[in-house]
């Protein structure tokens, strides 16, 4: 029977917001999620969604977009489903998105330039006039449509064929623009201070406001009942009654996006969604929106923690009963991996670091770049090698204790997947010149290594397991025969074995199997117990009880396949991560 462990109510950074017909759409690190005002409830709406943080959100008439490092995801029917927009050559990540008052034009700001839409955002054209500038937000004036970019206000009057520069910015970094009930137009420096126009955005001057020196800028909002609202770099969001003159700060938390409708007020913060009825005196939180990024699992000494690169680490002790934040681990995080005597590993940008206290606690291994880790392996002995997300450096261990670091022995191949079995290393790498890989090992703790077994590589990624020591490639096992040192090959999913290992194969396969290949299919991740090794593909769970030789499809009731994240294993139970919950499967 499937147990349900519970919610994974966490703060998680809201980068946007939206609002259409009474409902409120918020964006974040991982998705994006409506909220149901009569419920008080968060609808997730990321299933099958196709942007990784979501930047930007715009609603219209039967449509929703949400712009981000992917592009531009679209929805018809209430964030059910969403499609990539099509978009007209190379574009950098979307910034912000922007619509003429009657819909008929949609901006969208990127990096490098400014896309345009006239088809409710199916399509989208670069314009080239702003071509190679950073768009930071868009607005509209009278019959005009403004742009914040790092060379100063753009304007346009006619639906973004040409552009303006605005007179008095000189030039400086803008990060977005208002509109004050008086019709004059306010602008937030990225260096500091605001900005005034009173004729549109054709020209500018600096706005005397009494505002303290550390708060800086960073999100604006003007009120429909003419409260002026600055989200600040320092953590404060302030307020002022008398048209930016004056300000009085009003909430402890760092906002990057507001939202108004129907006299209430929305705040995208970094602790979630905050809404205010008394036109921003006053914030209550809502509850969190399941938008983080938590996408990874593990479990030792009987806890079981999450992660995600930006939502941080959060763990679940039975004796506690509820999920808790580990505020001191250090973000962003991309790798998490455990050890079964309780030591974490996490690494990310700013480095390598372990703890032996459940994650209350940390200690850098390798600061910088140098500890960016996206491979980690070890033993029970405590030998282990670590592989830098360059693969240019690599981290040895033979104690578990001291860490050293050398080049990468495979000079310009990638390393696509880990694992250390019986003290020796081996490794896959990748060559991207002649999208070839190899099995690579070492039998001296890393001093040196052997390459051998040519593999046929479709997808940038390898999953291994040291015990037995299987890689997953595509659709298929290969499993270490240290009788004759050989590596038959299984199959797990789909049929489609590269040319270059069909000698290899194990049991033959033939040309009209290989034809029904499935190149969608991809093995995430292996997790095993002492009696069943289980594999997490794109296409669901699969599973072996004869140590990796044949396998079968699983997909246990009441367990929703297309949602798992991530997986963990421990003697008796299988933990899934599938959206904002994790729920276990008995394996006895």
């Amino acid at each position: 029977m499937m147990n349900v462990f519970p919610p994974l109510n966490i703060p998680t950074p809201i980068l946007s917001l939206a609002v259409s017909a009474g409902d409120v759409w918020a964006g974040g690190v991982n998705g994006a999620a409506r909220f149901d005002g009569q419920r008080g409830t968060w609808q997730p709406r990321s299933a099958g969604f196709p942007i990784s943080r979501v930047a930007a959100l715009l609603t219209g008439d039967g449509w929703l977009l949400a712009g981000g490092p992917e592009g531009i995801a679209r929805s018809v029917d209430d964030g059910a489903h969403w499609q990539l927009a099509a978009i007209e050559g190379e574009f950098t990540p979307i910034t912000c998105l922007a619509a003429d008052p009657n819909k008929s034009v949609i901006f969208a700001g990127t990096l490098s330039g400014l896309l345009r839409s006239t088809d409710d955002g199916k399509t989208w054209d670069a314009i080239t006039a702003l071509a190679e500038i950073e768009i930071a937000a868009l607005g509209w004036g009278k019959d005009q449509v403004l742009a914040a970019t790092n060379e100063g206000i753009q304007r346009s009057e006619d639906g973004g064929t040409t552009w303006k520069a605005g007179e008095g910015v000189g030039g400086e970094s803008v990060l977005t623009i208002s509109a004050l009930t008086d019709g004059r137009l306010i602008a937030v420096l990225d260096a500091g201070g605001l900005l005034i126009s009173a004729d549109g955005g054709r020209t500018w001057q600096p706005f005397t406001s009494v505002l303290p020196e550390e708060a800086e800028g960073a999100a604006i909002h003007c009120t429909a009942q003419g409260a002026v609202l600055l989200g600040t770099s320092n953590g404060q969001l302030y307020r002022s009654g008398d048209q930016g003159k004056t300000w009085n700060a009003v909430l402890d938390a760092f906002v990057f996006a507001f939202a108004e409708t129907e006299g209430q007020l929305w705040a995208g913060a970094t602790t979630g969604v905050l809404t205010s009825a008394d036109d921003g005196l006053t914030w209550t939180l809502l509850p969190y929106p399941p938008t983080h990024d938590l996408d990874r699992i593990v479990t030792t000494q009987g806890r079981v923690y999450v992660a995600g690169e930006f939502s941080g680490l959060v763990c679940f002790a039975p004796e506690q009963g509820e999920w808790t934040l580990l505020p001191e681990t250090p973000t962003p995080l991309t790798l998490l991996h455990a050890e079964p005597n309780g030591t974490l590993y996490v690494s990310g940008p700013d480095g390598f670091s372990k703890s032996v206290d459940s994650g209350e606690t940390w200690q850098a291994i390798v600061r910088g770049f140098l500890g960016h880790i996206s491979h980690l392996a070890i033993d029970k002995g405590g030998y282990g090698q670590a592989v830098t997300v360059t693969s240019r450096y690599f981290l040895r261990t033979l104690d578990g204790v001291t860490w050293k670091g050398a080049n990468s022995p495979f000079e310009n191949l990638s390393v696509i997947g880990l694992a250390i079995n019986a003290g020796r290393a081996f490794a896959v790498t990748y060559d991207p010149i002649t999208r070839g890989g190899q099995i690579c090992w070492s039998t001296d703790q890393g001093v040196s290594w052997e390459c051998d077994v040519p593999l046929g590589i479709k997808q940038l990624r390898a999953a291994m397991y040291p015990d037995p020591l299987i890689i997953g490639l595509g659709v298929s096992v290969l499993r270490r025969d240290d009788e004759d040192n050989g590596w038959p090959m299984y199959r797990i999913g789909p049929v489609d074995i590269p040319e270059s290992m069909r000698q290899y194969a194990s049991p033959p396969f033939n040309e009209d199997d290989i034809a029904k290949g499935d190149e969608l299919f991809v093995i995430r991740k292996f997790v095993a117990n002492r009696r069943l090794i289980i594999a997490l593909t794109t296409r669901g769970l699969h599973i072996s009880a004869d140590r990796g030789l044949s396998w079968q499809k699983w997909n246990p009731e009441g367990l929703a396949i297309a949602e798992i994240k991530d997986i963990a294993i421990d003697d008796l139970v299988l933990y899934a991560l599938t959206g904002d919950r994790v729920v276990t499967i008995p394996l006895a």
